[in-house]
C-alpha cells in the first residue's frame, strides 16, 4: 500500500488513545481520502496479541461486503445488526426489528477494539446499543458529509466530544479532480456548480440511458429513488425483466438464511429459471453460483403483493397471535428474495463503493438550493462514488413503457 504520512501515523495515534483509556475515537475525512485503506493499515499494525481482538462492523450489508473485500477479513466483519444480535420478532403483536433475538456477538467476543465503518449512517438507537456493549474501545469511521441514518438528520457520532483524527488528502479521484471540487461546492453551498467544473450533463431518456451504457459497459447509474432504479434497469434490458441464466443480481434481502448470501451481495444465475408460485406469489425459481436455490418475485407488482401479504399477516397476528401465522411470515421472509439487476442502484446502496463511471440521476433534485442537508448529502455521496467519469442526468423520469 502506498500511503500518505497522515495515514501512516494513524495506528500510532489509535494506540496512544487506547493507552490513555479513551473508550471512543473517530476517524474522519471526506469521500476518497482513503479511510478504508487506513483501517486496513491499522489491522496490519496491531500487535499479534491484540489483532485477534479486533472486530469490524458496518450499518449495511453492502458496506460490510465492501469492507470485507478490502481488508481481507473473513470471520469478524459483521453488520451492526448482526453484531448486536438484532432480528425480527413479534412485540406486542407487531413485527419489529429488535436486539436480543440472536446472540450479541460483540459481548461474546469482548473485542479490545471494535471498528464501526460508515459511521454517518449509525442511528441513535444503534449508537446507544454499541456503547452498551463490552467492547473495550470503539473506533467510529466515516464522513459526516455523507448519508445520515434513515429518518434522522445526522448521526450523533459526529456530535460527541471524542478524540478525532482527520484524513485530508484525496486519493479516489486524483489531485484537482473536477468531480471532487464540484461535489464540495454542492455540499458546502447547496449550489449546482457541475457545469462550471466541466461535468458532462445529459437529459435522461431511453436513448441517453442506452448511450451511456454503450459508452461505459461497466458503468452504473445511481438514483435517488427505487422507482427510477427499476425504470433504468428496464430500459437497459429492453423491457424484458425476466431472469435469465447468466444474469448478475444485486441482493436486497437474504437467500436461505442463515447460511446463504446476505443482502448487499452480488450473485450469478447458473440455471434456467422456472416460473412457479410460492405461497400465492408468482416467482422465478433458479440456482445461483453459491449453490443455493433462490426465488424472487417475477415483477414489481408481485413484490408489492408480497409486501402487502406480509403486512396483512402481521395485522392478523396482532389481533390474534397464532403460531401458524408467525410461521407463514417466516416462510415468506426467508423463502422469497428481493433482488435487482446490476445496471442501476440507489445512492443509499452505493455508499462505500467506488465505480469508474457513474451516471448520477437527479430527478426530483434538480433544484438543489434550499434543500435539506440530507438531499445535499445524497448528491455529494453519489458524485463522489465516481473515480474517473461523472455524468449528471437531469429532467423528470419518462413514463414507463
Amino acid at each position: 500500500m502506498i500511503m500518505s504520512k497522515n495515514q501512516q501515523e494513524f495506528p500510532r495515534w489509535v494506540m496512544q488513545q487506547m493507552n490513555n483509556r479513551e473508550r471512543c475515537m473517530v476517524l474522519t475525512g471526506y469521500a476518497g481520502t482513503g479511510k478504508t485503506t487506513t483501517m486496513r493499515h491499522l489491522g496490519m499494525s496491531m500487535p499479534e496479541s491484540e489483532e485477534e481482538s479486533l472486530m469490524w462492523c458496518c450499518p449495511t450489508h453492502e458496506a460490510k461486503n465492501i469492507l470485507q473485500g478490502k481488508i481481507g477479513q473473513e470471520s469478524n466483519v459483521l453488520t451492526i445488526a448482526s453484531a448486536l444480535g438484532m432480528g425480527n420478532a413479534f412485540v406486542n403483536g407487531e413485527m419489529k426489528f429488535v436486539p436480543g433475538v440472536w446472540k450479541n456477538k460483540i459481548n461474546e467476543a469482548s473485542p479490545q477494539l471494535l471498528v464501526v465503518d460508515e459511521a454517518s449512517m449509525v442511528s441513535k438507537e444503534q449508537l446507544d446499543l454499541l456503547l452498551d456493549t463490552t467492547a473495550t474501545h470503539i473506533l467510529f469511521v466515516g464522513d459526516p458529509a455523507q448519508l445520515p441514518p434513515v429518518h434522522e438528520p445526522y448521526s450523533q457520532v459526529f456530535r460527541m466530544d471524542w478524540p478525532t483524527y482527520e484524513l485530508t488528502e484525496i486519493f479516489r479521484q486524483g489531485k484537482d479532480s473536477p468531480i471532487i471540487e464540484a461535489a464540495y461546492d454542492c455540499r458546502d453551498s447547496g449550489e449546482d456548480s457541475t457545469k462550471e467544473w466541466g461535468i458532462e450533463t445529459l437529459i435522461v431518456n431511453q436513448d441517453t440511458i442506452l448511450d451511456f451504457f454503450a459508452r461505459f459497459p461497466e458503468g452504473v447509474a445511481l438514483c435517488p429513488t427505487k422507482d427510477q432504479k427499476y425504470w433504468i434497469n428496464r430500459v437497459v434490458r429492453g423491457g424484458d425483466m425476466d431472469v435469465k441464466k447468466g444474469d448478475m443480481l444485486f441482493l436486497e434481502s437474504p437467500v436461505c438464511p442463515p447460511n446463504g448470501p446476505t443482502n448487499g451481495e452480488r450473485v450469478r444465475v447458473v440455471s434456467d429459471p422456472e416460473r412457479t408460485t410460492y405461497r400465492g406469489i408468482n416467482v422465478f425459481r433458479f440456482k445461483i453460483n453459491t449453490g443455493h436455490e433462490m426465488m424472487m418475485p417475477v415483477d414489481d407488482h408481485e413484490g408489492k403483493v408480497l409486501i402487502a401479504k406480509l403486512s396483512e399477516l402481521a395485522t392478523l397476528y396482532k389481533r390474534k397471535p397464532d403460531e401458524k401465522i408467525k410461521r407463514e411470515v417466516e416462510l415468506l421472509n426467508y423463502g422469497i428474495t428481493f433482488a435487482s439487476f446490476g445496471a442501476a442502484m440507489t445512492v443509499h446502496k452505493s455508499q462505500g463503493s467506488t465505480f469508474g463511471e457513474v451516471l448520477l440521476c437527479t430527478q426530483g433534485l434538480s433544484n438543489w438550493k434550499d434543500k435539506e442537508k440530507s438531499h445535499l448529502k445524497l448528491i455529494y455521496t453519489g458524485m463522489t462514488r465516481a473515480s474517473h467519469t461523472l455524468i449528471i442526468g437531469r429532467s423528470e423520469r419518462p413514463a414507463a413503457t
